[in-house]
């Protein structure tokens, strides 16, 4: 939400289910983490947003920052 801060612990590995910092086109965006046999998904809390969904050999890619380590809401 506005005004809350999260905690980032900086990594470039990720499990499945973790929140991650994620860089796509020089953006950074934070999204579920989930890796299979030939892909990365990367889906939003809010469903009304698609998974994204990035195979082997896209030529669009994306890099992880960092795992969600925390959250500071604000009022």
């Amino acid at each position: 939400q506005d005004k809350d801060y999260v905690i980032i612990h900086i990594q470039n590995q990720a499990k499945n289910g973790d929140i991650v910092a994620a860089l796509i086109d020089d953006e950074v965006t934070l999204k579920y983490f989930y890796r299979s046999r030939n892909q990365v998904r990367l889906e939003s809390a809010n469903p009304k947003y698609p998974p994204m969904i990035f195979k082997k050999g896209d030529t669009r890619s994306f890099r992880i920052l960092g795992i969600m380590a925390g959250l500071v809401r604000r009022k």
